[in-house]
């Protein structure tokens, strides 16, 4: 588990980007958008009507583009806290879920928010029937998986363990060992 991405604080523990998660994500990012320049430019030495489907792509690949690197800045430079996990629960959002509260989880893609189509998120389902979606960005699946393995699983019921256990395979060697 990378400690730099996951800290203890006073809060609980926190899971933040790391100077290499962030450096990676930006300069992806800005690569991403300095190939959508070139599409809406175009090759000049096309004719104008060859140029048109360029001058397309060019504007999808910059708004997608350009949209998820003003969001990855935005958390880089606030020094965002993407997941905080304290003893009673997980923050999302303002509001704590209870590890009582939780009936499912688990890290992959979704189409209810754009960044899930991008970024895999902790979507997280409670027993009242409420969804939490935890966007992770870029940061490794095995991070987040060992950080909730460690800090969330020992707290939640056995159905909910059961569950993640089968969609997220096999616990790391952070889980803490059941009774």
């Amino acid at each position: 588990m990378n400690d730099k991405s996951i800290k203890k604080t006073n809060k609980g523990i926190e899971v933040t980007f790391s100077n290499f998660d962030a450096g990676c994500a930006i300069i992806c990012g800005f690569i991403m958008v300095a190939v959508g320049i070139y599409l809406f430019i175009g090759p000049s030495d096309e004719h104008w009507l060859l140029r048109i489907p360029y001058f397309i792509m060019g504007i999808i690949t910059l708004s997608f583009f350009g949209s998820i690197l003003m969001k990855i800045l935005t958390v880089v430079i606030r020094r965002k806290t993407l997941l905080t996990i304290t003893s009673n629960g997980i923050v999302c959002k303002k509001r704590v879920v209870y590890f009582s509260e939780i009936e499912n989880m688990y890290i992959g893609w979704h189409n209810k928010r754009l960044r899930g189509l991008v970024f895999k998120d902790l979507i997280i389902y409670t027993k009242s029937g409420e969804k939490f979606f935890v966007c992770t960005y870029n940061i490794s699946d095995t991070e987040i998986q060992a950080a909730i393995e460690q800090y969330v699983l020992p707290y939640v019921d056995k159905y909910c363990l059961a569950r993640w256990r089968n969609q997220m395979g096999n616990p790391t060697k952070h889980m803490k060992k059941e009774d």
